[in-house]
Parts: structure tokens; C-alpha cells; sequence
């Protein structure tokens, strides 16, 4: 359990790993999310040296347990993933939603008992701090008026989907590392998948798809331990069916769990060019 916890960290790591920092201006931000009596959004924003050039990119996290979300940082700028995109000129926002780290607040996007998840409802609340960040952040001056491109990992991806489900302005697409909730230990098509009622899952992703409006990219490696390819098909196929245009790209195995594919060292050389041409 600790070992996935760890690798569930890797969402957006709070520890700095080593690389050549390039250079880039870093500020810490607040957002108040619309309705919600609660703790703004904390949001680590990433600027290119001299300026951004392009659109927006916002980075969302995974959760965990209690100790996890606790001790949660967003990822630094000189952290690899955050450094792909300053170097072709994007403004990198990275926000930590309620109940993680020094946003503190309340954990308000537990799916539920493993009987009786309600995981449109851990995807909703999400979205609504993701969404908080991403409309502060591109009414700031110094963001290009470019579409933004809104990516998620893991429970961050699940929040961005849901996010997608409201087709907010300004962006252009949204990408999606290894999305889901349910927690590892299932099993789908002989493959990893959600724990707990995964057909509710694939529901509730349906009911995102069935408004999403923007093009969604789902991105999963191919040892990924806990939602594998089996369960990504379904998956993107459940977004297509109800009327969402999502695509699946699948990456090569990426150390002993591809989970944290998105964070791991040199993925940016693979993820990188499945990037290209998105959205379209």
C-alpha cells in the first residue's frame, strides 16, 4: 500500500528531482472557487523567461490517503513535465484542490464507500477547484488569449474529465494520464482496472462525455497497475459513445507501475510527441 501511495505521488511530486532548471518566473496564487465558503485554490503559476508566447497549460493532480494529501506540493518549475511545456513558451498553472497540502480545507471529493461510489460526484468537486484555477489564470494579463490545454492525472484526470463534461471557454482540449477513481486491485478484460464498481465508473463517464464538448486525449502505459489498457478502452469508449470525442493513445511500459508514467524521469520524450497536433 505505501508503495502505491508513493507511485500515486508521482501525480504531481513534491519532490524535485534532479535535471538543468531552466529559467522561469514562479508565483504563488490564489483563486476562490464560485459558491464555496472554503480555502481558495493555492496555485504554483510557471512563467517562461521573458514572457509566454502560447496557451495556458494546467497541471492537476492525483489524490490519496489522509497522510498523502496532507503533505502534498504542487510540482516544481524545474521539474521535468513543467519544463516541457515553459520550453515552447506555455504559462504552466498548478493548482492544489481543497483537502491537499496548504489549501487545506475540506477533502470534498471522496467517491464514497467501494459498495456505493458515487464517482460523478468525486469528479464534479474536482472540477470545480480545477476549474477556479484555470478561469483565474486566464483572466491574468501575462497568459496569452490562446486555448488552454487542461491536463489531469489519475484522480486529477478524473476531475479534468468532468471538468470537460461543462465545455468551459477558453480551452482547446483536454488530456487525460491514466484517469479514473476506484482504487487499484480490479480486474477488466484480463487487465487492471478499478476495484470498486467499475461500470459505475465507466457510467459516470459516460454522463462527462455526453456534454463535453472540447477533443479529450487519453494517455495510458501500457503496465499501468492500477487502470491498464483494458479499462482504458472501455473508458474511451464510453466518452465516444455518449457523444464525446475522446482518442486513446497508449505508451510503452514505463517502470514497474506506468501509473506515474506522466512524472517519470525522460516520459517527456515519449508523452511529448503524442502531444503533437492535439488538439487538433
Amino acid at each position: 500500500m505505501i508503495r502505491r501511495l508513493a507511485l500515486l505521488g508521482l501525480l504531481v511530486a513534491a519532490m524535485a528531482r534532479g535535471g538543468a532548471a531552466h529559467a522561469a518566473t514562479e508565483s504563488a496564487l490564489r483563486f476562490p472557487v464560485p459558491g464555496v465558503a472554503g480555502p481558495d485554490i493555492v496555485t504554483r503559476l510557471c512563467m517562461p523567461d521573458g514572457g509566454a508566447t502560447t496557451g495556458l497549460v494546467l497541471i492537476n493532480h492525483g489524490t490519496a490517503g489522509p497522510a498523502f494529501r496532507a503533505a502534498l506540493e504542487p510540482a516544481g518549475c524545474a521539474e521535468e513535465a513543467v519544463r516541457y511545456f515553459l520550453d515552447r513558451g506555455h504559462p504552466v498553472g498548478l493548482p492544489l484542490r481543497r483537502g491537499h497540502g496548504v489549501t487545506g480545507g475540506e477533502f470534498t471529493e471522496s467517491s464514497g464507500p467501494c459498495a456505493d461510489p458515487d464517482y460523478a460526484h468525486a469528479g464534479q468537486e474536482a472540477a470545480r477547484d480545477i476549474g477556479a484555477a484555470l478561469a483565474g489564470l486566464l483572466r491574468r494579463p501575462d497568459v496569452p488569449g490562446l486555448p488552454a490545454l487542461v491536463i489531469g492525472h489519475s484522480a486529477g484526470g478524473w476531475g479534468t474529465l468532468a471538468l470537460a463534461a461543462s465545455d468551459p471557454p477558453g480551452v482547446g482540449g483536454f488530456v487525460l494520464f491514466s484517469p479514473g477513481r476506484g482504487g487499484p486491485g480490479g480486474v477488466m478484460d484480463g487487465m487492471p482496472g478499478p476495484r470498486c464498481a467499475p461500470e459505475r465508473l465507466l457510467a459516470a463517464a459516460a454522463r462527462f462525455g455526453a456534454t463535453a464538448r472540447a477533443p479529450i486525449l487519453l494517455i495510458h502505459a501500457a503496465n499501468d497497475r492500477f487502470f491498464g489498457p483494458g479499462f482504458a478502452r472501455r473508458l474511451q469508449a464510453a466518452i465516444e459513445a455518449a457523444g464525446g470525442h475522446a482518442r486513446l493513445t497508449l505508451a510503452p511500459a514505463s517502470g514497474e507501475d506506468g501509473h506515474g508514467f506522466l512524472f517519470a524521469e525522460g516520459a517527456s520524450a515519449i508523452w511529448g510527441p503524442m502531444l503533437e497536433g492535439f488538439p487538433p
